[in-house]
């Protein structure tokens, strides 16, 4: 019976001790984790930051920040400055988010858009792009793209180029309209020579050609070897050709 009631009192212990240590835990947790007790009461409309490549720029808020959320943090640092102060520090381009939230259940959105200098971008674009008319501009947190290219291909490289230094990319890019190109005329020197029957009759020369109709023949394109390029090279070392006329 003893031995009964002496283990019912050390298990109450051991409860007391587990839930003594996790009020302690819960205790320790930063509020800077942790939502206004009262909730959230209101969220203002995101505000538009925009930042150029390492740039510093400061948010400051009038109260204390208990929480904020950033969504990608390889492309921004959040270092804290006061309870209400937060320095940004630009670490590449692309586009995130913040959170913030209050003391008093406010809520403050932000989009940050960051880009590198546009001088960086028309360097690139002049070297790798050479052949192609490109005007960069910037406009606000973006890059507008005009001009003109040879191909559809280099339209989509330029743009993704662009990308790697602006979130957002305008592309006015056209394709360069090709002339058409008039196929150049063949020029063909040609003479026309005779021969006599009775010549080749006296040599033992005879047409390689076949009759089709009564005063037509009918052959195959003549090439530099076969029957009728045999014959005319026996007709011309045998001097029967004559040439009559060279249009």
């Amino acid at each position: 019976m003893k031995r009964l009631e002496l283990n019912s009192l050390a298990f109450l212990l051991l409860v007391l001790f587990v839930a003594t240590a996790v009020q302690g835990q819960q205790s320790e947790e930063p509020d800077g984790f942790a939502l206004p007790e009262a909730g959230v009461k209101s969220v203002s409309p995101a505000v538009q930051v925009e930042m150029e490549l390492a740039e510093h720029r400061v948010l400051s808020w009038p109260f204390h920040v208990t929480r904020i959320f950033l969504a990608d943090d390889t492309l921004v640092k959040l270092e804290p400055m006061t309870p209400s102060k937060v320095r940004l520090r630009a670490l590449k381009s692309g586009s995130t988010k913040i959170n913030v939230w209050g003391e008093n259940g406010v809520a403050q959105a932000y989009d940050i858009l960051i880009h590198a200098p546009i001088t960086e971008l028309q360097k690139i674009l002049k070297e790798e792009f050479s052949e192609s008319k490109i005007t960069v501009r910037q406009v606000a947190a973006s890059v507008m793209l005009s001009g003109e290219v040879a191909e559809q291909n280099a339209r989509e490289n330029i743009e993704s180029v662009a990308r790697q230094f602006f979130p957002r990319v305008i592309n006015n890019l056209k394709l360069k309209i090709q002339p058409e190109v008039e196929p150049e005329p063949v020029k063909l020197q040609a003479s026309i020579f005779e021969v006599s029957h009775y010549d080749l009759k006296q040599h033992d020369l005879k047409w390689p050609l076949e009759a089709s109709r009564k005063g037509e023949m009918q052959h195959e394109v003549l090439a530099t070897k076969g029957a009728v390029a045999e014959f005319l090279q026996s007709a011309y070392e045998k001097k029967l050709l004559r040439k009559i006329a060279t249009p």
